[in-house]
């Protein structure tokens, strides 16, 4: 009897520590996913203020809300009254801006980040190597704010973006609630190197707030999104 009991105690014991286990991974999940959600402040949380990045991927269940530009191109809907408006004022102060690029899905996206890995391994670089240098311009599928519709990609009358216009871009689009998203002076908090034709939506008062604070978009939603 007493090795039966032994026997018994010793099964309920090996039954009992991988419920333990599994209960203990099932917390520092919880913990972790918890963590994540309130790295966000709720502030933060207005459809105009989501943060995409390597950090903060877009979730998949994330759904733009399109309108079709007249090029073909689509963007956020709720944003594009602050876009044409943009637009119009440039062109009634001589400068023509053009949307190169707006909405991508994530396929598209994906297309492109392959693609950009592919020309490097074509110059000589390793997989790794081209993917290193890729993910400097070009974010990976799910992390770029393309996928939401809330920024676009702008160059000039010539398809390019020239001085006047990147001049003209950085002194006025806050007016619109537009902010470059990528900058030189920013890129180790972004993890993106400059892009100066790159314009993300974010609401007039927080566009004013990020320049007038010198702010890029992770910063101020660290800083609770306060005007």
């Amino acid at each position: 009897m007493a090795k039966k009991r032994k026997r018994r105690k010793r099964k309920l014991r090996l039954g009992i520590l991988p419920a333990i286990a599994v209960l203990v991974f099932a917390g520092i999940f919880l913990t972790v996913k918890s963590v994540q959600k309130e790295s966000i402040p709720a502030s933060c949380r207005e459809w105009n203020l989501i943060l995409v990045n390597r950090d903060h991927p877009l979730p998949e269940s994330y759904e733009a809300q399109l309108l079709k530009l007249s090029n073909g191109e689509y963007v956020d809907e709720r944003m594009y009254p602050y876009l044409q408006e943009m637009f119009d004022q440039a062109r009634a102060q001589g400068v023509t801006l053009y949307v190169r690029s707006g909405y991508r899905s994530r396929e598209k996206q994906e297309e492109i980040f392959e693609r950009r890995i592919q020309s490097y391994i074509d110059q000589g670089m390793s997989h790794d190597e081209a993917k290193a240098e890729t993910e400097k311009w070009v974010l990976p599928p799910g992390t770029s704010e393309h996928e939401t519709g809330l920024c676009v990609d702008i160059n000039s009358k010539d398809r390019y973006l020239n001085q006047k216009t990147a001049d003209w871009l950085h002194e006025h689009a806050a007016e619109y609630g537009f902010v470059q998203r990528y900058r030189t002076d920013k890129s180790d908090i972004t993890g993106v190197n400059n892009e100066d034709w790159h314009y993300r939506y974010v609401g007039r008062e927080a566009a004013e707030a990020m320049v007038r604070d010198d702010l890029c978009l992770e910063e101020y939603v660290r800083k609770g999104c306060s005007y």
